[in-house]
């Protein structure tokens, strides 16, 4: 017989749900198995409105900033640092870079050019996404191995822009092979 505790105990137990994703060795698997499994749900919506993304959606401008940054020669094991406020295109260029086996890093918005050098001089980063607001700091603190600046709000200032990164294609990019390659050992993100 149960008795009131274990009754109690039983009713709180809610048959939980059981995620294919949580099985994946790496994020990169889980958040393909997630897209495809929710390909029609919300995945990412920017506070306030504005910007939405349903899985497949964000699935699908993944593969293509992925794609844009392999085509800046981003590869396995580089760095990728990003200067902006919390917005979806973080979040995008985050996911982007992991799936290329590469390493995204933050740049705190309020760091000066002279610490922000310091940040690029570390990581050896080529390429930089940034906002508009914070172009001058960052073009004042780049350093001669950075290649790429990429503005996710603007177009000029002889930069691209992350629809320019999303529109870039390589020939015989295998975008399946490059997320399939991570592995649990692999950096997920620098945090300074």
């Amino acid at each position: 017989p149960l008795t009131v505790g274990d009754d109690m105990h039983q009713m709180g137990r809610a048959e939980q749900p059981r995620y294919a994703s949580l099985d994946a060795e790496t994020l990169c698997g889980a958040f393909q198995i997630t897209a495809a499994e929710w390909s029609q749900q919300v995945a990412h919506r920017a506070f306030g409105g504005g910007l939405e993304f349903t899985y497949a959606e964000f699935a699908a401008r993944v593969r293509a900033l992925a794609e844009g940054l392999h085509s800046l020669g981003v590869r396995r094991g580089d760095t990728v640092a990003q200067m902006l406020t919390n917005r979806p295109e973080f979040n995008l260029v985050d996911v982007a870079a992991l799936h290329l086996g590469a390493t995204p890093y933050s740049v705190y918005n309020t760091l000066s050019p002279e610490q922000i050098n310091q940040l690029f001089l570390n990581s050896g980063n080529r390429v930089v996404v940034t906002e508009q607001q914070f172009l001058p700091r960052v073009l004042e603190a780049r350093t001669a191995d950075i290649e790429h600046v990429v503005l996710v709000d603007a177009a000029g200032h002889g930069c691209l822009t992350l629809d320019d990164l999303a529109r870039s294609h390589v020939r015989g990019f295998d975008f399946d092979a490059a997320w399939r390659a991570v592995t649990p050992d692999d950096v997920a993100t620098l945090i300074y």
